[in-house]
């Protein structure tokens, strides 16, 4: 019975979302195989962040190079900022990406 509780409340978590699942245009579903080339193993990702008013993509080559950049890029497969990389930057558009992006999913590892 406690099995049956357990699995009844885990379906209603997963299940209950006030967020519709993001679309992946077909540019950034493209550039996923491409970018694994530079990704680390592992490490690298592709997760959908909300910022700026939008849901963005963003193509993290993970922390196996001391200079891993981050790629961020809108719906509409245009390259908003570049992140990381040996400067260390942290703004996209003008605004600090930790304090005005939100997590959203992760989409794949590479």
């Amino acid at each position: 019975m406690n099995k049956l509780l357990s699995i009844l409340a885990l379906l209603a978590l997963v299940s209950c979302s006030d967020r519709e699942a993001v679309f992946i245009p077909a540019c950034i579903d493209q550039e996923i195989p491409i970018f694994g080339q530079a990704a680390c193993p592992g490490f690298g990702d592709l997760t959908i962040w909300a910022f700026d008013g939008q849901d963005v993509f963003c193509f993290n080559e993970g922390s196996c190079y001391s200079d891993s950049q981050a790629f961020i890029y809108d719906a509409n497969c245009n390259l908003l900022c570049i992140l990381g990389g040996f400067s260390g930057n942290t703004l996209c558009l003008g605004l600090d990406w930790s304090r005005n992006a939100e997590y959203l999913e992760l989409v794949y590892v590479y």
